[in-house]
């Protein structure tokens, strides 16, 4: 909003909504809700064990006190080519669950950035939490999702 790149009519505070700013495991998966600061994300042991890329990814992000209030969604959403949690996201296979006026659709992460500094999301969408599968067992086993052909082109 400060950038002038959008007027919202309204703005929510979503942070004292306490699944907002969870960390649930489920089905040998996570959810992390969108508000959850990136500090936050050390202190879920579980989820630092089977995902350590993507909490240490998360605690890349800006200063200490920047980390204190930032979130993984918000990094995603901001669309900025230098975000430093998308890439683990991507490379975890997240999804975000996508909330809006036409109700819920879970959208792989790499989908949401259309650009620098654009989303796909529509008016009045937002991420509501973030979701790791299952982390791949065995020995040799892949960490990262399959390749997936660029989706835009610079202009």
């Amino acid at each position: 909003m400060r950038s002038g790149r959008i007027a919202p009519g309204a703005v929510i505070d979503i942070k004292r909504i306490s699944a907002m700013q969870a960390v649930q495991g489920h089905d040998g998966g996570f959810t992390i809700g969108a508000a959850m600061p990136c500090t936050g994300l050390k202190q879920a042991k579980d989820l630092a064990a089977a995902w350590p890329g993507v909490v240490e990814a998360a605690n890349l992000i800006g200063s200490v006190q920047v980390r204190n209030r930032a979130t993984m969604a918000g990094n995603l959403c901001n669309a900025s080519p230098a975000a430093d949690a998308v890439p683990a996201l991507i490379a975890a296979g997240a999804t975000a669950l996508v909330v809006g006026p036409q109700g819920e659709r879970l959208v792989p992460v790499e989908d949401i950035p259309a650009g620098p500094g654009k989303t796909t999301l529509s008016a009045g969408e937002f991420i509501a939490e973030l979701r790791l599968p299952p982390r791949p067992q065995g020995e040799g086993t892949p960490i990262c999702a399959p390749p997936r052909a660029p989706r835009w082109t610079s202009p």
